[in-house]
């Protein structure tokens, strides 16, 4: 073949080639700028017209793009589809494109597969926190989803179109929110999300039929071209607050106006607003002092955070402030929502989840955000959830979610149970057979208003629905009454969950335990001491001391056996046993007729003796005597209660005798009272001991027998919460300075045995707070499931000293954090519970 012929072959070849590639290179040029812009129905076209001409090595690069399109359009099933394709072409997968199919897997709820592709990339990247946190989704989603009986969620689909729904907020009685519906005066499609322009509608609702009437848009200035919403409304002040976005440049802005003869006016800008940031998602407080918005500006800890503004009497913003790290993290952070003045609503893809965006909450405490809490199931799901709202009395409202339809697209929800409470369930016994007591009056009191009656049906069950109990601020109460038998009242939490024992005594027998609480020191009553009474055959009453310091327990039964447990914070806690034959006479039951229900707490002082009582020794000797073994058994019980407590106990001889034989003495016999106490149970490295000789009398020179008397004594001193970085009592030096405060004393109790002293402990870190301390460990599932909330939520950390298993909450933050946390769990009946510091 000669060069001509070659030439006329080949030339249309060559020129086909080149055509083919620039072609292909401008479809690659023209995807990528309608990427850039967002316009992701359009990019998606033209990346999949170029995959169809592309080479095997351009595959994996188009595939990825038409993957992210995809993506931030939510069509998940078809990004999942091409992000597979991409990992199987590709010869050494990125990360960006595998991690982001797990986080699609789990929006789709394939959590076995989420959790695999998670946990190959975290062999990649061992110390990446982000993949820590979405193995820990993935767990917390499979968890939420296995839940049962959850209660009802309900699309409202009068309300609802195709296209997405979302921004909600009320308007007087109005519902308010923003829909991306076309129909209206401006409708045209968005390139980034194949919708329409969103708008704002209202909608009221029909209360014969409990149904929304059909929607129509919001009159006035709110609504524009572009996209319009959320919204925000101050009752107040009759002010308006909403975001629009604009095409050019595409940011979004928060603007104000007047609400007047039910349309929006006199419409201008936040004060704060620029063009070189978004600002979005306006909410305001109750008493409409501040505005709480999502911004990107300066300032944050990535992607859209959660501010808030002061608003002057004058209607000017003032003092902007980023919300903190324990709200606002690396992502997203929307839809922020402040109900009343105290609790926060928002949506995150940032803290432990479902999938997606869920929806948190977090409490206001002063100024102080608590640690935010996942509202889980049925609230969220795998899918985007945001934009809550509650009814007006706090019982019920509405959210949005992009779950439960092909399209992806938000639609609103509407659910009717309390966030905050769950059903009071009980079951309601005769306290002497044991059996159920049927068709029983229970009443449930708020404020003294009774909110709601049930019976108890044949197998004594009762269930008090959660919408009877709304409002946690107040005082309720559970009264029970049956023909036959004592009224039965009891002081119950709006969040209490556990089930409710009741036992109902009969008419025959009316007796009441009465005693008092007093301070061994002072002799004063004690005010609010905490009482739990209970018994064998599972009575429980809980009831606190008077000014008087007087407490009582009523519907008491005889033929039981009783423990009567005192406590109150800065205190020892004691208890005490009291069996009541079946013979014992109705009435009062007292120290009056010879039954021990008095209480003389020990006050937690440093430096401060305690005397014991009625301690005495064989003649000289510093064996205990057995009258003497039966007073220490009140000690062993306050050790018993305490197990958090460190004690010296002190020996004193009288003055008759030499100063080293009284030395000697003292030493032995103070020993000897630590060697008692550990054969009864007690940690020998919560004991010290000490012998004073005659160095340390209380009558100098005495002469009588009473007077010597007065100075042979035992007495133990308070060292210290046994490890703990802190004393409860706030003033008192830490116990960090205890070690050099005792390493000089004699605190060995005999050669055999190990005694170890308190060692320093540094304060730094935050506080959390100390539940529990014993010599056993404890199923924390059991033991302290009445804090299994508290435990979700701040972490429960358990630490093993020596003998002691230490349960400590948190970290929770900082001293005022702790203090409120320490105030919820007395409240719960952890009364001894004290702040400590904790590592971060």
């Amino acid at each position: 073949m000669n060069i001509q012929r070659y030439i006329y072959y080949i030339l249309p070849i060559l020129v086909m080639i080149v055509t083919t590639a620039v072609g292909q290179q401008k479809k690659l040029l023209k995807a990528e700028y309608e990427f850039e812009q967002k316009n992701y129905t359009k990019a998606e076209k033209l990346f999949s017209k170029a995959l169809l001409s592309a080479g095997i090595d351009e595959k994996p690069d188009l595939l990825m793009k038409i993957a992210e399109c995809n993506e931030n359009m939510n069509q998940y099933e078809k990004a999942i589809e091409y992000y597979e394709q991409y990992v199987i072409l590709s010869k050494n997968p990125a990360y960006d494109p595998v991690f982001h199919l797990g986080t699609l897997y789990l929006k789709t709820a394939q959590i076995t597969k989420a959790k695999a592709q998670f946990e190959n990339l975290l062999l990649q990247k061992p110390d990446n926190k982000e993949l820590g946190r979405m193995l820990a989704s993935c767990d917390f989603a499979r968890n939420e989803l296995q839940k049962t009986d959850l209660p009802a969620i309900i699309n409202q689909e009068a309300i609802n179109s195709e296209q997405s729904e979302f921004g909600l907020a009320w308007l007087n009685d109005y519902l308010v929110f923003a829909s991306k519906r076309l129909g209206t005066d401006f409708s045209s499609i968005h390139g980034r999300t194949n919708q329409g322009f969103s708008n704002m509608y209202m909608a009221a609702l029909d209360p014969m039929y409990n149904l929304y009437s059909y929607p129509v848009e919001l009159k006035g200035e709110a609504n524009s071209q572009y996209n319009d919403g959320t919204f925000a409304f101050d009752k107040n002040t009759n002010t308006a607050f909403f975001t629009q976005c604009k095409k050019v440049p595409e940011r979004c802005q928060i603007y104000k106006g007047k609400y007047e003869n039910e349309e929006i006016i006199d419409v201008s800008v936040l004060s704060f607003s620029n063009k070189e940031n978004n600002f979005a998602h306006p909410s305001i407080s109750a008493d409409g002092q501040t505005l709480y918005f999502v911004s990107d500006m300066p300032g944050g800890f990535g992607g859209e955070d959660i501010w808030k503004a002061n608003i002057t009497s004058s209607g000017a913003l003032e003092n902007i402030q980023n919300l903190g790290d324990k709200i606002n993290t690396e992502k997203d952070e929307m839809f922020p929502y402040i109900y009343e003045n105290n609790i926060l609503f928002f949506s995150s893809e940032g803290h432990v989840g479902m999938g997606g965006l869920d929806i948190f909450y977090s409490e206001i405490d002063q100024g102080v955000f608590s640690k935010p809490t996942n509202l889980g199931a049925p609230i969220n799901s795998t899918s985007d959830d945001f934009s809550i709202l509650l009814h007006q009395d706090g019982v019920g409202g509405m959210f949005c979610s992009n779950r439960e339809n092909e399209e992806k697209s938000d639609d609103i929800f509407s659910f009717s149970h309390n966030l905050f409470s769950s059903n009071l369930t009980g079951t309601v016994n005769d306290s002497l057979k044991l059996t159920p007591v049927s068709q029983a009056k229970i009443s449930y009191k708020t404020n003294s208003e009774t909110e709601q009656i049930v019976s108890s049906d044949s197998q004594g069950k009762f269930v008090l629905p959660m919408a009877s109990h709304p409002n946690c601020g107040a005082t309720h109460k559970i009264v029970v009454e049956k023909s036959g038998y004592r009224t039965k009242t009891i002081d119950v939490a709006c969040n209490y969950e556990d089930e409710l024992i009741v036992l109902l005594s009969g008419g025959l027998h009316n007796n009441t335990l009465i005693g008092t609480v007093r301070d061994r020191n002072t002799d004063k009553p004690l005010d609010k001491a905490l009482l739990v009474v209970t018994s064998v055959k599972g009575f429980q009453d809980t009831v606190y001391s008077t000014p008087e310091g007087i407490w009582r327990s009523e519907n008491i039964s005889p033929n039981d056996y009783y423990n009567v447990r005192a406590s109150k914070p800065g205190y020892l806690s004691e208890s005490k046993n009291i069996l009541l034959s079946e013979e014992i006479a109705p009435g009062i039951i007292s120290a009056n007729n010879g039954i021990d229900t008095d209480f003389r707490l020990y006050p937690i002082e440093l430096k401060k003796e305690f005397r014991i009582d009625n301690i005495y020794y064989e003649f000289d000797k510093s064996t205990l005597t057995d009258d003497s073994k039966i007073e220490l058994g009140n000690l062993v019980n306050i050790l018993t209660e305490n197990p958090s407590i460190t004690i010296q106990v002190n020996s004193h001889t009288d003055a008759r005798g030499s100063d080293s034989y009284n030395q000697r003495l003292s030493d032995e016999r103070g020993k000897s009272v630590v060697t008692f106490l550990i054969h009864q149970g007690i940690a020998n490295d919560r004991l010290f001991s000490k012998g004073f000789g005659e160095s340390a009398l209380v009558v100098k020179n005495a002469k009588t027998d009473e007077e010597h008397q007065l100075n042979r004594r035992t007495t133990f001193e308070i060292l210290g919460t046994a490890y703990n970085a802190e004393i409860i009592n706030e003033g008192l030096e830490k116990e960090k300075v205890l070690a050099d405060k005792y390493k000089n004393q004699n605190t060995s109790v005999s050669n055999h045995l190990k005694i170890d002293k308190p060692q320093s402990t540094k304060i730094t870190g935050k506080y959390g707070v100390q539940v529990h301390a014993t010599s056993k460990p404890v199923d924390v599932d059991i033991e302290m499931k009445q804090i299994a909330d508290l435990i979700e939520k701040y972490g429960l950390k358990t630490v093993r000293i020596n003998n002691m298993y230490k349960y400590q909450l948190g970290p929770v933050g900082d001293r005022d954090d702790a203090n409120q946390l320490k105030k919820v769990l007395g409240e719960r009946g952890y009364g001894d519970c004290f702040l400590i510091v904790m590592e971060q």
